[in-house]
C-alpha cells in the first residue's frame, strides 16, 4: 500500500504540493482570528491576502524552485513591511527553502540561507517585545533554518549519487553491448576467412580431378573413375566443414558432429593425403613436434598449407 501510495506521489507531483500549500493555509483559515492583527496596516482583510500569496506559490515549487522562494520572501518582507504579525503560512517559507536546496545548485542554497537568517533578524527586531528573549528566537530560527537546508542539501546529493549511478549502468550496458557486437564480428570475419580456405582448397582440387577425369575418360577410364570419386570425396568434406563453420552462427543445441573441433598443425597429413590421392606430388616434411602448439597456431599453420595446396 505504500509502496503504491509513493508511486503515485511520484507521477503526480504537482497534486502532492497542492496538498502542501492547502496544509499551510488551511490551519489559518480554520484558526481564525487570534493573532493581534487588527491593528496593522490593511487589518484582517490584508492579513489573508498575505496567507494566500505564502501558501499557493508552493504548488509551483518544485518546477521553479529559486523564483518560487523568491516570491514567498517578498511577500514576507512586505509583510513585515505593513507590520502584520506571524502566522501559521510564514512556516511556508521553510517549506521553500528546503525545496531550493534540494533541487538547485549550493550557491543558491547558500543565498536562500542568508535571506532566512535576515528575515529572522528582522522579525526579531520588529517584535522584540513579542518574544521573551529576542536571542534564543532567533538562534531558534536559526536552526530550523539551517536544519531544513542540510536536510534538503542531503536529499540534493542523495539524488546526485543515484543519478551517477544508473548513467554509470547505462554506460555499462553499452560497453557490454559494444563488445559483444565485436566479439561477433571478429567471430564472422573468422568464419569467412575459413569458409574461404575451405572453399578455395576444396573446389580447386574438385575442378583439377573433374578437368582430369574428363580428360581420362576415354583413354585410361580407371583413372577417370578414381578422379570421379575423389571429386566427390572432396565435395563431401568441403560440405562436413562448411556445415561445422556455419553451424557456429547456429545455437548451442546443433550436433555434435556440427560443432567438431578446429584443424590443427596434427592434421596435416590427412590433408596431405588427401591431396596426393588427388595425384598432386605432395612432400610434408615437420620440423617440430605437433603437440603443445596452440591452437591458434595451430589453425593458422594448417590453413597456409592448405592454401598453398
Amino acid at each position: 500500500m505504500l509502496a503504491f501510495l509513493w508511486a503515485w506521489m511520484r507521477r503526480h507531483p504537482r497534486i502532492v504540493d497542492a496538498g502542501v500549500a492547502a496544509l499551510f493555509l488551511l490551519p489559518n483559515v480554520l484558526t481564525g482570528r487570534v493573532y493581534p492583527i487588527e491593528q496593522a496596516v490593511g487589518g484582517w482583510p490584508l492579513a489573508y491576502v498575505f496567507m494566500v500569496a505564502m501558501c499557493i506559490p508552493l504548488v509551483w515549487r518544485r518546477r521553479w524552485p529559486v523564483a518560487v522562494f523568491a516570491v514567498l520572501a517578498t511577500v514576507a518582507f512586505l509583510q513585515w513591511a505593513a507590520n502584520h504579525y506571524l502566522t501559521l503560512a510564514d512556516a511556508a517559507l521553510w517549506c521553500a527553502a528546503y525545496t531550493v536546496a534540494a533541487n538547485s545548485s549550493r550557491a543558491y542554497t547558500a543565498l536562500t540561507f542568508l535571506t532566512m537568517e535576515l528575515g529572522a533578524l528582522l522579525v526579531v527586531l520588529r517584535w522584540a517585545g513579542a518574544f521573551p528573549d529576542g536571542a534564543v528566537t532567533f538562534v531558534w530560527m536559526t536552526v530550523c533554518t539551517l536544519t531544513t537546508m542540510v536536510f534538503g542539501d542531503s536529499v540534493r546529493s542523495r539524488r546526485a549519487y543515484y543519478a551517477e549511478l544508473e548513467a554509470r549502468a547505462r554506460r555499462l550496458e553499452h560497453e557490454r553491448e559494444q563488445e559483444a557486437q565485436l566479439a561477433v564480428a571478429e567471430e564472422r570475419a573468422r568464419i569467412a576467412r575459413d569458409m574461404h580456405d575451405v572453399v578455395a582448397h576444396n573446389v580447386s582440387v574438385m575442378v583439377v580431378q573433374a578437368e582430369g577425369a574428363a580428360y581420362l575418360m576415354d583413354t585410361d577410364p580407371q583413372r577417370s573413375r578414381t578422379a570421379v570419386q575423389t571429386v566427390a570425396t572432396t565435395g563431401r568434406q568441403a560440405l562436413a566443414e562448411m556445415r561445422r563453420l556455419l553451424g557456429v552462427l547456429r545455437s548451442g543445441d546443433a550436433p555434435a558432429d556440427e560443432r567438431a573441433p578446429q584443424p590443427s598443425i596434427a592434421d596435416l597429413p590427412d590433408l596431405v593425403a588427401r591431396v596426393v590421392a588427388a595425384g598432386h606430388p605432395v612432400d610434408l616434411q615437420l620440423c617440430t613436434a605437433t603437440e603443445g602448439v596452440d591452437a591458434g597456431v595451430g589453425l593458422t599453420a594448417y590453413r597456409a598449407v592448405q592454401e598453398r595446396r
